[in-house]
């Protein structure tokens, strides 16, 4: 017997994500930063190529699918948040202060 589950997401027209980087900090090998959608429509981790910026005015652009690999979740739902660790071997040793979407897939 096999059991099947579909989920669907209906959203109006409108319905656009809204990012934000609620916190961001390092330790000695890893950047964390806090990502917030304050929009009303979900936006899954790997839709999108992600711009990572230094203090140093570095930037570091990583593929959705990098980016989710680092992050505690794959989907930041409307009022949700994400924490995402990215180690600095994967922006050339510098500390990320910065992330935000950069362009769709």
């Amino acid at each position: 017997m096999f059991s099947f589950g579909t989920a669907a997401h209906v959203v109006p027209n409108d319905a656009q994500p809204a990012i934000s980087v609620v916190s961001a900090s390092a330790t000695s090998e890893v950047s964390e930063i806090i990502l917030k959608n304050d929009g009303t429509r979900y936006l899954g981790l790997s839709e999108v190529s992600w711009s990572a910026s230094a203090a140093s005015g570095e930037s570091v652009t990583f593929s959705g699918d990098a980016i989710q690999a680092f992050a505690d979740r794959a989907t930041l739902l409307p009022g949700g948040q994400a924490t995402v660790r990215i180690p600095f071997a994967e922006t050339g040793g510098a500390p990320v202060d910065s992330l935000a979407p950069a362009a769709p897939r």
